[in-house]
Formats: C-alpha cells, structure tokens, sequence
C-alpha cells in the first residue's frame, strides 16, 4: 500500500472527514461488491479437531465428552453491500488514532513484534490487539461499518443455497483444504511459523467475489464482526426445554437415551427439530435418532433479523497466524465457535469493514 498525496489526498482527507497537519492519509481500503440474495448460513458438520471426538465415537463409547456441538443451518437472504477487499491495517488504523477519534491498541504486539503497531516495517500489516467497539469505531470513521456474521460468511462461504456447494476453506477460493494449505498462507499449520503476514501477503488466501479476490479470511488475524455472540444463532425460539439438552447431563449411562429417543417437544416438533448426529441412512446406527438440539427456522429469514444485539460475548470469525492441528477448525467460512467479552483484546484478533451498498 502506497501513501497518496495532491488531489487523491484532498479527497481522502475529506472521507477521512479531516486531516492532521503533516499526516498525509492512507488510502481506503479497496471495496468488493457483494451481490445479494439467498445463501444458506451455518454448518451441521461436525469438525473434528485434536482431543475432539467424532460422533461415530461419541456413540461408541456412550459419552459426549468431547463431541462439538453443531446446530441448524438456515436459508437467508442478504441485501447486497460491499466489503474491504482485506484487513485493516496499522497505518490505517493508526491515522484515525492520530486524528484523535480511535484508541490505540491495547497490546502493542504479539510476542516477537513487541513493535509490531510502531514499526514501519509493520505499517501494511493487519492492526490487531484491539476491542470490538475499538473496530466498529474505526470502520465509522471511514464511513463504513463492521460486518455482520452473516456478511463475513456469505463472503468467505460463497453465494450457494446447499451445504455441500459451500466453501468450507477461504483458501485458494475454496478450491485448497485447510489441511493442504499452501505455506504462504499465514497460519501455523500452512506456514510452519507463528507470524503475521502484509495484508494480501499470502498468494493463496482469497476468495474471488464479482471477479475480484478478498484476502486473508482463512489466516492471519481472525476478524471481529459486529453484534452479541448468540451459540444458537439459527435457532427458532422457543428452545427445548433445558432437559432436551442431552450435553448438559451429568449421567453419561442416560446418553443412549438422548440419541434413541430425543424428547418429547423434540419428537413432537418433527421436521422442524434439529438433531445433532443424525445418521444417514444405511449407517450402523441407523435407528438412532440424533441429539435434540433446537428447533430449526423452516422458512427464509431476513438476514439482519438473526443479528443479536444483547448479550456479554462477542463474535470472532476466521483462523489466523497462530491456528494449528489443535484448534484448525475455527478456520473454517462457517465456524461459530468463538466468542470474548466485550471489551476483551487479543494479539491475533482484528477486522474489516463492509459497506451497506455498492462502491
């Protein structure tokens, strides 16, 4: 990224909404245009990371100790917007700090770029270290604004309507498995290194959207999106009565029961209850039924009516430099299992920021 100067700066400096004597802006970040419609958000595929069990083996062994939870997905449709084409950047994120709206990073780095936020060197690479309100703070700044979990998905996933089109991985346009990364891409399982990288510095972490390509969203930092951290997302309300909850019993001796015979309000909702481990058919369990999970949405929703707006945690999207063997699955476009508190920072954490219209 270069800086700008003469017109191109007068310009920026008025998106910017002012500039400071002798702090030339950066240029905005690059827009992708994202086209609206349906997209099926969310995943019932169990992942399966180290020290996790597969619920072939859950079923073994009659214990869920282990097994990750999974939950409905649901048909929405997403009004069109535009995204940064990459992850906001140290000096991005720096001049609206020196324009005195944005906070500093809490962290001043990772450990080994104590002057990661500081340094020159780092000036191009994405700012981490700072809150979620810290983000949404900037992307207003630049007119602009954090995505949703279902815009960061609909992105990272692509624009299918079935589970199995999806893009499991953001690598290669979906086209290279997280397990068969490319080691220019800044995770620790692909580059055999915990480092960050430049923003669009790895040659095969995109997805291409509109025949251009969107950077960094299997590695590098992970990504805050906007609104409270929901687990059960897609699901319809009301919830099962807590005793459908086979993951929160005590009794391991009565799981057989929760994947035979989920309860009643589950067994009385048919198509619309959602069951975790459901076997296909054929399967050597053919005649379990799965674990009771919720009731799902059986109709097509609003997207930005399944945004949370309350609640302690906060949503985190995407893998990044540090994501190995042990925890790969939170690489994946449809990953829910992250969450801080608010206000919480981590040094492998950062963003982007769409806007709700073409560029």
């Amino acid at each position: 990224m270069t800086r700008i100067s003469g017109f191109v700066a007068l310009a920026s400096c008025a998106l910017f909404q002012a500039c400071v004597t002798g702090v030339i802006p950066p240029e905005p970040t690059k827009l992708v245009p994202i086209s609206g419609g349906q997209f099926l958000f969310g995943s019932t595929e169990v992942c399966v990371d180290a020290g996790k069990v597969s619920c072939e083996q859950a079923w073994t062994d009659n214990n869920l100790a282990g097994l990750p939870k999974v939950w409905p997905t649901v048909l929405v449709n997403v009004d069109a917007f535009s995204i940064d084409e990459h992850e906001v950047t140290n000096i991005q994120y720096r001049y609206c700090v020196d324009m005195g709206t944005c906070q500093a990073p809490k962290s001043p780095g990772p450990k080994g770029f104590e002057d990661y936020y500081s340094a020159t060197a780092y000036e191009n690479f994405p700012v981490m270290a700072i809150s979620q309100a810290q983000a949404e703070v900037y992307c207003k700044f630049v007119d602009r604004k954090l995505p949703t979990e279902l815009q960061w998905e609909r992105v990272a996933a692509g624009p299918f309507t079935d589970q199995a089109s999806k893009r499991s991985s953001a690598i290669s346009n979906g086209d290279s498995s997280l397990q068969n990364c490319d080691k220019t891409v800044a995770m620790a399982l692909c580059a055999g290194d915990s480092q960050p990288k430049a923003a669009m510095g790895s040659a095969d972490d995109f997805v291409i959207e509109n025949g251009q390509k969107i950077w960094d969203l299997a590695g590098n930092v992970s990504e805050w999106v906007s609104g409270a951290y929901a687990e059960d997302l897609t699901c319809e309300k009301p919830l099962l009565p807590s005793g459908c909850d086979c993951f929160a019993r005590s009794d391991w001796a009565g799981v057989e029961n929760c994947f035979l015979n989920p309860c009643a309000e589950c067994n009385s909702a048919g198509d619309s209850c959602f069951s975790q481990c459901r076997p296909e058919g054929g399967a050597q369990y053919f005649d379990l039924k799965g674990l009771p999970r919720c009731l799902r949405y059986t109709e097509l929703k609003q997207a930005d009516v399944l945004i949370q707006s309350t609640g302690s945690d906060r949503p985190v999207r995407g893998g990044n430099f540090l994501t190995g063997t042990d925890n790969l699955c939170t690489a994946r476009t449809t990953d829910r299992s992250r969450k801080f508190a608010a206000g919480q920072f981590e040094p492998t954490i950062g963003f982007r920021c769409v806007k709700n219209q073409a560029p």
